[in-house]
C-alpha cells in the first residue's frame, strides 16, 4: 500500500547504580521486540507521518548488598503512538524524527502478596534512518 511502512522495533534499556565503596549494586535491563506501522503523508520537502507500535519482552532487576543478592524477572508489554517527519537524504534514504508516547506494563508475581500489575508512561524522542528497499 502506498505511503504505508511496517517494520520491527527492538527496545533495549540498561540502568545501573553502584555505591562508591562497592557494597551496593543495583541494575535493571529490558529487551522487547515488536512491530510498528507508519503512515506517511508525502509533501514536497519532507513527509509527516504517524506511527503505532507494540512490543513484548522481559525486564530483569538485580540487587546486591553485602552477602544479600536478589534477582527478579517480569514480562513486559509496550504500546506507543507518535508523530514525526521524514527528511529525504537521497532517493531511498530518509532521516526520521518522531515524538511519541509509550506505555509500559508488567506484572510482578509475589508469593506473599500475589500478582501486582504495574504501568508506566513516558514521552520520548525517536530518531533514525529509513532505507527503502523497493521502488520509490
Amino acid at each position: 500500500m502506498d505511503n504505508l511502512a511496517g517494520g520491527l522495533d527492538v527496545v533495549l534499556s540498561n540502568w545501573s547504580e553502584k555505591s562508591s565503596d562497592g557494597d551496593y549494586k543495583e541494575s535493571e535491563k529490558m529487551l522487547a521486540v515488536g512491530p510498528f506501522v507508519r503512515f506517511y503523508y508525502p509533501m514536497e520537502k519532507f513527509s509527516p507521518f504517524a506511527e503505532e507500535n507494540a512490543a513484548i519482552g522481559s525486564w530483569m532487576e538485580k540487587f546486591e548488598s553485602g552477602s544479600y543478592n536478589s534477582e527478579e524477572k517480569w514480562s513486559v508489554l509496550l504500546m506507543g503512538l507518535g508523530v514525526g517527519a521524514a527528511l529525504p537524504l537521497g532517493e531511498k534514504v530518509t532521516f526520521d524524527t518522531m515524538v511519541g508516547y509509550s506505555r509500559t506494563s508488567w506484572k510482578e508475581k509475589d508469593e506473599d502478596e500475589g500478582d501486582n500489575k504495574q504501568t508506566s508512561g513516558s514521552v520520548g524522542l525517536k530518531m533514525g534512518f529509513t532505507v527503502y528497499l523497493g521502488p520509490k
